[in-house]
């Protein structure tokens, strides 16, 4: 080891945990205590250990892997232990860097027992993953959420932040809300369900005195500024804003959300009008308006200020705005569009129930550079709730409470970070079990309350006779906007009066208050998808009476370990897009960086981080942020029930069987109308179908059946065989590093054209794809070759020498593989396991057959035929389309019949050859069906004909519209967007309908029909 400095060491405690790591590959020394890696006096001799001095040479890097801690008092201890090790290390001369278990097992010998055939790979991902001194020291949390690099100006103990501004109008309503449900009444329901006896060793508080107001001294509320709100769940914070209103009545007000739901029961709370009930005129001249984030960019930024701008749930707000897919087009004109109405705005007021200094800094960084925030908190928690934790494996056991509740005749509402679990609870209280040879009736069904269709019957075993019929409403993100739902939401207090059970996604995670008693109690079912502590913690308190809540939470991640250095995540971010911008001969430096600001980039990276940490281990994360928040814990076992789990099984089998079938016999629909539906804010479920039927059609080209449906699985087979198409092309050429003089591959059109496109489109590096770098990386390791080797029918066996190469280069670059292509190399890497993963992601298989005699032989593997076939005529049939575009046309640019139309054109009664979806039978008409994309100098040529028009006025932009088919108007428009989105802002502005003039049925070409 003296001779390799370059080999991390990494430090642990006891030799158990260090043989642990050095049995997998690690090189590690075991401390026997965690504070004896150092020597000496803090802040006087304190030095590295004597013993560990002889490896300490230049260059040498020493990872701490100490022990996960849950109790805040070792916590500590252990942060400055690690500290001040790491302190002593890097006096020495050498590196030192913090890696941190995920938890829940508290050793790493521990963890690797638990996480078995993966553990290999998981701690090769949180030792990559390990984090500098200094990271560390930030991201440091010691059983602590909410601010600690910032101090309140104000600290009050009310149930209602009016109380301390001391106003007789406000405090009065606020004391005409329904009291709380009390907790002393929890033995009336309980103890029928609860079917454990309880452990009062497991019980904790965190010692909060929440059942009365505290007093608290007043304040004034500020006129101007940044105002931050940090207050619990519950405690009057929108009515707090409603008395600012009532106060400025002439002031223009601002309230942006990023739920759609949040945002309609606000904008009625606090008498505003809705953005989805406006035209673009309209949402410019509104005095008070509420407005969704993914809309803002609609938004004038020439319009006056506004005087008061609110965002609640801030904290998701800044999640949503730099990580949601529905921000992603437009969410460059969104970024700019908040900074400068925040920035203008002479009060902006943030507020959350656990407000981080993440995002006080974000909102600091849009205000002028002197200001100081404001910030207010309340001390009250709204806890004192029991939880009855369940720490199965699974949640079959507390799902089976959920089936006795409903049966003892009490309201259960269920919450959950999935949207398919609450399908799939829905449909197992709809499913008829069958008896043998005979049908029960009526048993454990549901009132039909949505628009739910029939599913198949499900081969269940028999269950008890459940002797009512419950009224059961589900709200999730496929039926939330429906008209019922909207209708639902708005009244939801009064409304959920009529059902026995709600079953909520992450959908009404948010803005939705249900403030009177109703349901006895709240089931929690998180999964670690999708949702952190504090959003789980947001959906569980959505009910606001203190009635029990039955939480489980799954005890570890479903996709593995992510990773938590903010430091490392912009790094490999901006690494990949340099690499990007070298292959499309871009400059490396500014290709690097899109136009984002350093402050959103910086917030992007620590959310993703901060998300990472939580996934990592939500059952842990949840559990203190509640305990936090004052609330009894009861642990009720991990035992699973059979019954459940077989229930949820054979209900998820219904839901995916009726999908596919849905989606096989969904009507056809054209080009037009698929583009007009992906501006609607909400499709019903026959127009999901449709949409998603012709998404499948238009991508395999082949008719749309059940099976298919099935294998696409929601679009990941056809991006892994776009992936497969790209690796199998030739390199176009070579290019040449300047730096290194290193030879590189360029990658083939089809790869750099996405990347150019996105480039042009989305202007921050953060959403850009990377597919040149992700070709790069598989064609590096060899993968190009392979396959064309295997796809002529060769074979290949564990030691083959292209593999063993293939590994090796793996091994030595994992930090981009990791990066680039999303999964770990663990120190063992088996080349087998590596070519099988790389083919699984471009939606192959691998198989294998035996050779030579018993005792002597050898596995010969080989790529499945039935995987390679139906991959091989998709890209064919990809192929044909590119061609296909490339050469047809709408119109000839450089005659006027660019922008006309021959009105003798006959419909074509035959099928195309190049026709997508089912065969057109018995002539059927498919003129309308998806014509060959504009190239690209006839698209500009349209654009400057639309920009003449719009100078000319609404008339002049109606009459060169008829001239064009619908699929020219639409790509005019979206390259109009790309190159004056301002010149497009105006005519939204001028005729609130223009794009219902882009369908040929609202508005017919001239000459048609």
């Amino acid at each position: 080891m003296k001779q390799h400095p370059e080999i991390p060491i990494i430090l642990c405690e006891g030799e158990k945990k260090a043989a642990c790591l050095l049995s997998l590959g690690f090189v590690a020394i075991a401390l026997p205590g965690i504070w004896n890696g150092r020597v000496g006096k803090q802040d006087f001799d304190e030095r590295l250990h004597p013993d560990l001095v002889p490896m300490a040479q230049a260059g040498r890097k020493f990872i701490i892997l100490f022990d996960y801690e849950t109790s805040s008092k070792t916590r500590w201890s252990v942060f400055q232990a690690t500290v001040r090790t790491a302190k002593a290390i890097e006096s020495a001369g050498c590196e030192c860097e913090v890696a941190l278990l995920p938890g829940p097992e508290k050793g790493v010998d521990d963890f690797v027992v638990s996480r078995s055939e993966d553990a290999n790979a998981l701690l090769t991902a949180i030792i990559d993953d390990a984090k500098s001194l200094a990271d560390y020291k930030r991201s440091y949390r010691a059983k602590k959420w909410g601010l600690s690099k910032y101090q309140p100006d104000v600290t009050v103990n009310v149930l209602y932040l009016s109380e301390a501004l001391c106003i007789p109008e406000l405090e009065e309503k606020c004391l005409r809300v329904p009291e709380l449900y009390d907790l002393e009444k929890e033995q009336l329901f309980t103890p029928s369900i609860k079917g454990h006896q309880r452990n009062k060793e497991s019980t904790d508080s965190g010692g909060v005195d929440s059942s009365k107001s505290k007093k608290s001294p007043t304040f004034n509320f500020p006129k101007s500024g940044l105002v931050v709100l940090w207050s619990d769940m519950g405690t009057g914070k929108t009515e707090l804003m409603r008395w600012w209103r009532d106060q400025n009545p002439d002031a223009r007000f601002l309230n942006n959300g990023h739920r759609v739901n949040l945002l309609k029961n606000l904008a009625e709370r606090l008498r505003t009008a809705m953005y989805s009930d406006l035209g673009y005129t309209g949402l410019a001249q509104a005095q008070a308006l509420s407005i969704t984030i993914d809309s803002l960019h609609k938004l004038n930024t020439q319009s006056p200020t506004y005087g008061c701008i609110f965002i609640d749930e801030a904290c998701q707000y800044l999640t949503h705005l730099l990580h949601s897919n529905t921000c992603k087009q437009h969410r460059a004109a969104i970024l700019e569009v908040l900074e400068y109405i925040v920035y203008n705005a002479p009060l902006v007021v943030i507020a959350d129930a656990h407000m981080d200094d993440l995002t006080v800094d974000f909102f600091r960084s849009m205000r002028p550079s002197e200001e100081v925030p404001y910030i207010i908190k309340n001390e009250w928690r709204n806890g004192s709730r029991t939880i009855y934790w369940y720490e199965g494996d699974n949640s079959s056991a507390l799902v089976a409470q959920i089936s006795a509740a409903l049966m003892l005749g009490e309201k259960v509402m269920v919450a959950s970070d999935s949207k398919r679990f609450i399908k799939k609870l829905d449909k197992s209280f709809t499913i008829k079990y069958e008896k043998v040879g005979e049908k029960v009736k009526g048993e454990g069904e549901k009132e039909e309350l949505t628009d739910s269709s029939t599913l198949y019957p499900l081969p269940l075993t028999p269950c008890p006779a459940r002797r009512a019929s419950w009224r059961i409403w589900s709200v999730h993100s496929d039926n939330s906007g429906s008209d019922e739902n909207v209708a639902f939401i708005k009244d939801i207090t009064n409304v959920v009066k009529n059902f026995d059970a709600l079953f909520t996604s992450p959908s009404l995670g948010t803005g939705v208050d249900i403030s009177e008693y109703h349901f006895d109690l709240v089931f929690g079912v998180f999964h670690g998808v999708s949702q952190t502590a504090t959003e789980c913690a947001q959906q569980l308190y959505r009910y606001r009476p203190k009635v029990p809540f039955h939480i489980w939470v799954a005890p570890r991640p479903p996709f593995g370990y992510k990773d938590t250095n903010a430091t490392k995540i912009k790094e490999r971010l901006l690494q990949t897009n340099e690499m990007t911008a070298f292959l499309l001969r871009i400059d490396r430096q500014t290709g690097k960086r899109g136009a984002e600001k350093d402050w959103a980039l910086e917030a992007y990276c620590q959310i993703l981080a901060n998300r990472h940490y939580s996934l990592n281990n939500l059952r842990d994360d949840l559990r203190s942020l509640l305990t936090e928040m004052g609330n009894t814990f009861i642990c009720v076992g991990s035992d699973d029930d059979e019954q459940a789990r077989e229930s949820l099984k054979a209900a998820a089998q219904a839901l995916d069987r009726a999908h596919n079938s849905h989606v096989a016999k969904a009507k056809n629909i054209t080009l037009s109308e698929y583009r007009a539906r992906q501006s609607k804010d909400y499709l019903d479920p026959n127009e999901i179908f449709e949409c998603e039927k012709f998404r499948i059609s238009d991508s395999y080209g082949i008719e749309v059946t059940e099976s298919l449906v099935e294998m696409d699985k929601g679009g990941r087979l056809i991006r892994a065989i776009a992936g497969l198409e790209a690796i199998l092309a030739k390199p176009e050429e070579s290019i040449v590093d300047p730096k290194t003089g290193q030879s590189y591959p360029t990658p083939p059109t089809i790869v750099t054209q996405k990347d150019r496109t996105e480039r042009d489109n989305l202007p921050l590096c953060i959403d850009w794809g990377n597919y040149s770098a992700r070709w790069l990386a598989r064609f590096n390791l060899g993968l190009h070759q392979i396959l064309l080797s295997l796809m002529r029918g060769d074979e290949v066996t564990g030691d083959d020498s292209t593999l063993l190469k293939m590994t090796a280069i793996a091994k030595n670059c994992a930090a981009h593989v990791k990066a680039i292509l999303g999964f770990t190399i663990p120190s063992d890497c088996k080349p087998i396991w590596l070519l099988a993963t790389l083919v699984e992601q471009l939606g192959l298989k691998l198989t294998f057959r035996k050779q030579s005699k018993r005792g002597q032989q050898v596995k010969l593997f080989s790529l499945s035929k039935e995987e390679l076939e139906f991959a091989q005529e998709v890209i064919a049939h990809r192929e044909t389309k590119r061609n296909q575009k490339e050469n047809r046309t709408y119109y000839a640019a450089q005659t006027p019949a660019v922008y006309s139309v021959n009105p003798n054109q006959q419909p074509v009664s035959a099928p195309l050859l190049d026709a997508i979806g089912n065969s057109h039978c018995q002539g059927e008409d498919t003129t309308e069906f998806e014509s060959p994309p504009t190239d690209r100098i006839t698209l500009l040529h349209c654009v400057e004909i639309l920009r003449s028009g719009i100078s000319r006025g609404v008339e002049a932009i109606k009459g060169i519209l008829k001239r064009w088919q619908s699929d020219l108007r639409w790509e005019t428009v979206l390259e109009l967007e790309a190159i004056a989105a301002s010149e497009l802002r105006l005519v939204e502005a001028q005729v609130p309908e223009f794009y219902e003039w882009l369908l040929e049925e609202v508005l017919p070409m001239e000459g048609a029909g």
